[in-house]
């Protein structure tokens, strides 16, 4: 029987996990992104009737569609509220994930996921995970790449990451750190490093 070795990329908003799967690409490894997996989520009726009941129709654009910026802005003023959308969202992303992951034998896979940690239950259910590598840098850093990338307000992107899990949790469960507050070339030689144990 074969069987593949899924290797998970987690890490806090900003980070650096998609520069990181970006060097993987380069060096020809299979990465498989559940952010992508996002896609036309909301499209779905049976998550997009759960969404409306759990936030309420203020979250809807004029066409009835489920507005993500909207959704954003709730979660921002409610981040209590994020276990709730995690718990809906993520079955049917993992199910799109572990799609992808079945189409190879017998390979090695990274596998982006940004709330590993926060749907581990589900998580392990549906894949068997080999190691968990986390990226890691700093809060400084992160809210001067969140600023710099969305747009955001220093108090918002302050906010988004505060909204994830306490860091140094995670940190612990983790297999491999990468910390990433420096340039890319940097990061590119600990990549290989890591690729090098795995």
């Amino acid at each position: 029987m074969t069987q593949n070795k899924i290797i998970v990329i987690t890490g806090g908003i900003a980070s650096g996990k998609s520069s990181v799967c970006n060097i993987l690409k380069k060096y020809n490894e299979i990465v498989i992104s559940s952010d992508e997996k996002v896609s036309g989520i909301y499209d779905i009726m049976e998550v997009k009737e759960k969404v409306i009941k759990e936030f309420g129709n203020l979250i809807l654009d004029e066409n009835g569609n489920v507005d993500k910026a909207k959704l954003r802005l709730e979660l921002f003023e409610n981040p209590e509220k994020l276990p709730a959308l995690n718990k809906i969202t993520h079955p049917v992303i993992m199910d799109r994930v572990k799609n992808c992951v079945d189409m190879y034998k017998n390979k090695r896979i990274f596998v982006e996921i940004p709330v590993y940690f926060e749907s581990k239950a589900l998580i392990d259910k549906v894949l068997d995970i080999y190691k968990v590598i986390y990226i890691d840098a700093d809060v400084d850093t992160r809210v001067a790449r969140l600023i710099r990338r969305s747009g955001l307000e220093k108090a918002e992107a302050e906010a988004f990451v505060r909204l994830q899990m306490p860091d140094d949790d995670k940190k612990k469960s983790s297999d491999i750190l990468i910390y990433n507050d420096f340039d890319l070339i940097s990061l590119e030689e600990k990549i290989i490093d890591v690729l090098n144990l795995l």
